[in-house]
């Protein structure tokens, strides 16, 4: 069963060490996009990676509140590790808001194909 999470578990990994990087290390062509856009692309595919595995199920409710909450919290978490802990990195809400827009857009999307291939 985990094997099917594993493409989910490599991008967290993935993505979490970039965002916990310091600003220093961070590579200069993601540089050059904006911030923003880079959060809510992260998130979306976070999700959709996420989803992958029980896309042949039905998705409830509780799949898409959980799901909120758990990328909430994580990126409350990563927010203030950069804050906090990161040397040039710093912690905002708009990161936050984009993380979570790009949480909303994915689910969204599931949903929307869902009710479309029924």
């Amino acid at each position: 069963m985990i094997r099917r999470h594993l493409p989910f578990i490599a991008w967290m990994v993935f993505m979490t060490t970039m965002l916990l990087m310091p600003s220093k290390r961070v590579p200069s062509m993601l540089k050059s996009v904006e911030d923003w856009l880079l959060h809510i692309l992260i998130m979306f595919i976070s999700v959709l990676l996420l989803y992958l595995p029980l896309y042949k199920r039905k998705v409830t409710t509780s799949f898409y509140f959980t799901t909120v909450l758990s990328f909430l919290c994580y990126s409350i978490l990563i927010e203030m590790f950069q804050e906090y802990f990161i040397p040039g990195r710093s912690g905002t809400v708009s990161d936050l808001l984009a993380n979570m827009t790009g949480v909303t857009l994915a689910l969204g999307t599931i949903y929307v194909v869902k009710k479309l291939w029924r």
